[in-house]
């Protein structure tokens, strides 16, 4: 089956058309979607030649001055297929491999549903609330969440906590049971976003704020939030999480770790990664067994020891979530849930349905999860699926 990654034809100013320059658009006989943004900065083709995967230009060696730089392919196996050399690209297998296990349908129009794994469930958040299937189960999704607010369901983001689920809406932080029944609030903050727990704290960040927070989840009781660390700048955060005490999180583009997160007062906090232009989305870091991994804004995926040290690229990607566990990194991409090892190599495909990939990942000590979009039916249909690690 040969799938084709269409690249929408290139503007004189390099961008493409019916594009703000911001992305590529995914499609193939069996699904189609959007592409982590900037991958551009990857790779560069022009014909059927791709150039070092290194390269930080776009090339353009055309005598034709009506073809402007080309947006890259996403592999060196791909064909450009369109009259300057460029997209659509023909990929040959790229996007092929398992389809892992249906657990149950998602209503997830524009495919960007989160996954949580908690003890015993897995929580999806659509584009109505949010909704649990046992780990071990399949079948219809059980409605459990669907906003305390009088507007939208908007949360940033949630996290499975020992008594239920905590949810970053848009003015706090709520608490669910597991069976969705409201527990309170841990506080009312602005704009909390990138949640994690350890012990009896949870630990989250606030938009256009480059801090830390936490605030104890067991015993429930709202607080003001406790500054653990962070910048002082008004930089956006992303994402946040933890590896024994330490908690990892990125901010303004760096990616910074606070040692001693659960004492009081927490311990300093220290620049992992200066400038590492670290993305600022939720599930795009992940640690484990000392070693760092997070998204880059361009989709490409690098890694710091978490005692600090040089920053390698594991992967010129254009990944848009990532999760760690034993030695490898697991990303979304495009078509594809790929894995790339953390001490380098070629990433190889870790499942594939020929359908979209939502950007979130969750996964338990033997799976993984994730909700696949099949955008060319008539009626639009997403799946949580699982996958053994």
């Amino acid at each position: 089956m040969a799938l084709a990654l269409v690249v929408p034809g290139c503007r004189d100013d390099g961008t493409s058309e019916g594009d703000d320059g911001g992305g590529t658009t995914v499609s193939s006989g069996e699904g189609s979607g959007t592409a982590a943004s900037t991958a551009a900065t990857s790779s560069t083709a022009t014909g059927n030649e791709t150039a070092d995967a290194g390269s930080d230009d776009l090339l353009d060696t055309s005598a034709d001055e009506n073809c402007p730089p080309c947006a890259p392919p996403p592999s060196e196996d791909c064909v450009g297929m369109g009259p300057c050399g460029c997209g659509p690209y023909e990929c040959e297998g790229l996007f092929e491999g398992d389809p892992g296990e249906v657990m149950a349908e998602v209503s997830c129009p524009a495919c960007d549903c989160q996954v949580a794994v908690g003890a015993t469930q897995v929580f999806v958040r659509d584009d109505v609330g949010i909704s649990t299937v046992t780990l071990g189960g399949s079948g219809e999704l059980t409605p459990l969440f669907s906003g305390t607010g009088a507007g939208s369901f908007e949360p940033r983001d949630f996290v499975a906590i020992d008594t239920g689920l905590a949810i970053a809406e848009p003015m706090g932080l709520t608490v669910v049971g597991d069976d969705g029944a409201p527990m309170g609030s841990l506080g009312m903050f602005d704009e909390p976003t990138g949640v994690t727990t350890r012990a009896s704290y949870l630990f989250f960040g606030r938009r256009g704020e480059g801090a830390l927070y936490r605030v104890e989840s067991s015993p429930l009781e709202a607080g003001p939030g406790e500054l653990v660390g962070g910048m002082d700048a008004a930089e956006p955060f992303g994402d946040v999480v933890g590896e024994d005490t330490t908690l990892v999180f990125t901010a303004g583009g760096d990616v910074l770790a606070v040692e001693d997160a659960l004492a009081t007062p927490p311990g300093e906090t220290v620049i992992l990664a200066a400038d590492a232009s670290a993305a600022d989305t939720v599930d795009s870091l992940a640690v484990d067994f000392g070693v760092v991994a997070f998204l880059r804004n361009d989709g490409s995926i690098a890694a710091v020891p978490l005692e600090g040290g040089d920053v390698t690229t594991l992967s010129e990607t254009a990944a848009t979530s990532l999760t760690v566990y034993g030695g490898a990194v697991y990303f979304t991409e495009a078509n594809a849930v790929r894995r790339v090892a953390l001490d380098g190599g070629d990433p190889a495909v870790h499942a594939a349905a020929g359908l979209q990939t939502s950007p979130s990942l969750g996964r338990t000590e033997s799976e993984l999860f994730w909700v696949a979009c099949d955008a060319e039916a008539d009626v639009m249909t997403s799946t949580l699926r699982r996958i053994a690690l």
